[in-house]
């Protein structure tokens, strides 16, 4: 009987590989437990005897780029003292678990990065189970050790499970490309004890986040020389929002028929993505209309043609201030 075919590929030394198929889409490989017997769950004495076998697919990690379903042949056993009987543990999936606990944690890895649909449809399985999976590993990086070497650039970014339920926070290191934490919820108390906590905290230079100013008090209460990025994508909104506000208070009669509303987009683009006649017609603009030249100025990481990228990230962002009150401190990246 062949028991090693490819038992150091599956990397699980707790079964015994019986027969293994391959096809072209896909591998099956029945297996079973090494263990020759099992506890019983109400006594606690180790029994051999078997009742009967009932076999469960279960789905493993790729191999060979190829999904690998693992075929169970599952034993049963009777008790010889309560004459009950019940199945052996199953270590490898878990109770009534249908993929293998690596697999889950695979994809609650995955998950946590890209969003659940894309992994869901990569690797053939239910978004359901794709979100299970994150919360597993959500639960798990909550009381996992921090990361061993110093961490010099931080990310923090809320995440759900679901739209609409409660938020928690994902910390990663950039350099290094990896989530050291997840916070349970998103208030300031939660991230000052995770950076309290955090190993050479004082060697962190750089905290990407968003607009939160419970993570910014955090930073700034834990992390004193760390520098708060906070990424164009979190500030132009505010910025577009402002413009617009600007705009629309200039011509608030005419509408969409007025000269202004017509040029909204030639307002929102960056100035090193003009065209010529664009940058004309921007700059007639800015000179007819000196109220949306200021809101331009003070509006500047969203281009409005006054200034190219290079400038923009040197400079703080003053929109952000008066829109959400006290932002005036951030540097925004690219």
């Amino acid at each position: 009987m062949r028991d090693d075919c490819i038992t150091v590929l599956l990397g699980l030394p707790e079964l015994r590989v019986r027969d293994e198929e391959e096809s072209e889409h896909w591998i099956r490989v029945q297996v079973e437990y090494r263990a020759g017997g099992a506890p019983c769950p109400w006594c606690g004495a180790m029994t051999g005897e078997v009742h009967s076998r009932r076999v469960q697919v279960k789905r493993d990690m790729r191999l060979w780029q190829k999904p690998v379903y693992l075929v169970l042949r599952k034993r049963r056993s009777r008790c010889s003292a309560f004459g009950k009987v019940f199945s052996e543990p199953d270590p490898v999936c878990g109770m009534r678990r249908r993929t293998s606990e690596r697999f889950r944690s695979y994809l609650g890895r995955e998950a946590i990065g890209q969003p659940v649909r894309q992994v869901a449809r990569k690797e053939g399985v239910g978004e359901t189970l794709v979100r299970g999976c994150v919360t597993e590993e959500a639960r798990r990086l909550l009381g996992a050790r921090a990361s061993p070497h110093p961490v010099r650039v931080l990310c923090l970014d809320e995440f759900s499970i679901r739209k609409g339920q409660v938020y928690d926070t994902a910390i990663a290191d950039l350099e290094h490309k990896e989530v050291i934490g997840v916070v349970s919820g998103h208030r300031q108390q939660e991230a000052a004890d995770f950076f309290t906590a955090l190993p050479h905290a004082d060697e962190a230079r750089v905290v990407v986040m968003y607009m939160h100013e419970a993570f910014r008090q955090a930073v700034a209460l834990c992390l004193l020389r760390a520098r708060v990025v906070v990424d164009n994508f979190h500030v132009l909104p505010h910025v577009h929002r402002a413009l617009d506000q600007v705009r629309t208070g200039i011509e608030p009669r005419q509408g969409k028929r007025g000269e202004l509303f017509c040029a909204r987009h030639l307002l929102l683009k960056a100035q090193e993505r003009l065209a010529p006649e664009s940058r004309v017609r921007l700059m007639e603009l800015l000179g007819s209309y000196p109220q949306v030249r200021r809101g331009g100025s003070s509006s500047n990481p969203s281009g409005c043609g006054t200034a190219p990228k290079a400038e923009k990230q040197q400079k703080p962002c003053s929109t952000p201030a008066q829109t959400r009150g006290s932002y005036g401190w951030i540097s925004t990246g690219q």
